[in-house]
């Protein structure tokens, strides 16, 4: 079971970590799924979950206002022999910046489109691999004339000569072709079509004639990285191109090989393996939070294609989890236990705990294979005087709960009256529900089995009593 976040820890992913301007409105977090009040650094109110917002999800009013606000953290890094899969590195900024140019307006019908848009590719996508991410390639059209134009001349193997053709037509084109193009329509266009149906085809064409650099040139380039930089963050894709200029994907076509295996080839391979597991076990450490998701967003340099090329089970069984699906490993589990300790100063009782632990108490007892408080920290306990000073203080804790009544005690019927309605008032306000068992016990300072003791019913039935009517939750 994953740790149950904090509010606090919420509030510091949106609003600090993530570093987009935007504002955390709703008071009160409950669970990952829940929709939360945020405004957008544009200002716009927004309501979506935490689970989605770390996955991505951003305000739906500034994507219709204005397309290229919408940009993941980091693209995906493919090779470009892809045929038919968009997915490659520079596509979605080859779209907005095609979008930009045209003035979000349809270059066809000239109508002003926005969220109904689509760049065309003149020159097809599927062979005129290397202007697959040229701006001067791609025109807008809405998405009625982009059917239109491939209605009339069908999907792939189109040509730029087609759709000046097509635009000529029609009298309420804007299309021209001379504002768009600042160099040669025919600069870097490969055949019309290869003569062999071939993937080898796209790989061997995209090599020898979109790449300027040989084996040996970026041999040395490597080399000479390697000799100013000593750091294994260097080797990582974006920062490699950062420091020298050069694409990951230039060594990677022309090796014919994925960028782990150009680092295996510069024996860099387990250094960058190295520095990925410190930097993931790292970012754990701080809040005890093992997605892999919200490590690679958050990460200046290491991208999800990294990790992937790696393994996500790879990396964490090299970080001392068993298993890919383990929330966290026996050391986050010892450093999350001796800094609840350190903060008491002494061992904790079972409530102390679960008030100060970042990571759930389940999560323990899955670790050590028992469902007892008192087994686990044993794993804990260095020597038999903390051992007998727990047992103690334990004893000491019994007798003065005992001696108060203990939690539910000394109220009367119309304090827990109070408190049962401001609970449930608070949270449909809030939330639109009524709250669980779970919830309630966390927001009132009563439990819920004082309420189901007291009248002797169930706890449905005391929602009803209070004049709460049960809820399918």
């Amino acid at each position: 079971m994953s740790k149950r976040n904090t509010y606090e820890y919420v509030k510091n992913i949106i609003e600090v970590e993530t570093n987009i301007g935007w504002k955390l409105v709703s008071k009160i977090y409950i669970k990952n799924n829940l929709n939360l009040e945020m405004l957008c650094d544009k200002g716009h109110p927004v309501n979506i979950s935490f689970s989605n917002f770390v996955s991505g999800c951003r305000c739906k009013q500034c994507y219709l206002d204005s397309l290229k606000e919408i940009k993941r953290l980091k693209p995906k890094v493919i090779n470009l022999d892809t045929r038919t899969s968009r997915n490659i590195y520079g596509y979605n900024d080859w779209v907005y910046s095609v979008f930009e140019r045209d003035n979000y307006t349809c270059q066809n019908c000239g109508e002003k489109k926005y969220g109904n848009l689509n760049a065309h590719h003149l020159d097809g996508y599927n062979w005129c691999i290397p202007r697959r991410i040229d701006v001067t390639n791609g025109v807008a059209l809405c998405s009625e004339c982009h059917k239109e134009f491939h209605h009339d001349y069908g999907y792939g193997d189109n040509t730029e000569e087609q759709f000046i053709s097509w635009s000529i037509d029609n009298e309420k084109s804007i299309f021209n072709i001379d504002e768009i193009k600042k160099e040669s329509v025919f600069k870097n266009r490969p055949p019309k079509k290869p003569t062999i149906d071939s993937k080898d085809y796209f790989r061997n064409y995209y090599v020898k004639n979109s790449q300027t650099y040989s084996e040996n040139d970026l041999d040395n380039i490597f080399y000479e990285i390697m000799s100013e930089y000593t750091n294994a963050e260097n080797f990582t894709t974006t920062k490699f191109k950062e420091i020298s200029g050069v694409n990951p994907m230039s060594l990677t076509g022309v090796f014919k090989m994925s960028w782990i295996d150009v680092l295996d080839r510069y024996n860099k391979k387990d250094e960058v393996f190295k520095y990925i597991c410190d930097e993931y076990l790292d970012n754990y450490y701080k809040e005890y939070n093992c997605s892999i998701e919200l490590f690679f967003n958050l990460h200046k340099y290491i991208s999800q294609d990294l990790i992937k090329q790696y393994t996500i089970e790879q990396i964490k069984s090299s970080c001392g989890f068993k298993g890919s699906h383990q929330q966290h490993n026996f050391e986050g589990l010892k450093r999350n236990f001796y800094e609840v300790k350190n903060k008491l100063n002494k061992i904790p009782f079972f409530k102390e705990f679960m008030e100060l632990t970042s990571i759930s108490l389940s999560s323990y007892y899955n670790c050590f294979n028992t469902n007892s408080y008192d087994e686990f920290i044993l794993n804990f306990i260095n020597s038999k005087d903390d051992l007998k000073e727990y047992e103690n203080n334990k004893k000491d804790r019994i007798i003065q709960i005992a001696s108060k009544g203990g939690r539910n005690s000394g109220y009367t019927d119309e304090e827990k009256e109070t408190e049962f309605r401001r609970v449930f008032d608070n949270y449909f306000k809030d939330n639109g529900k009524y709250p669980t068992r779970r919830e309630f016990n966390e927001l009132s300072k009563y439990s819920e089995k004082a309420y189901m003791k007291k009248w002797k019913l169930s706890w449905n039935q005391v929602k009803i009593k209070y004049g709460y009517e049960y809820q399918v939750q």
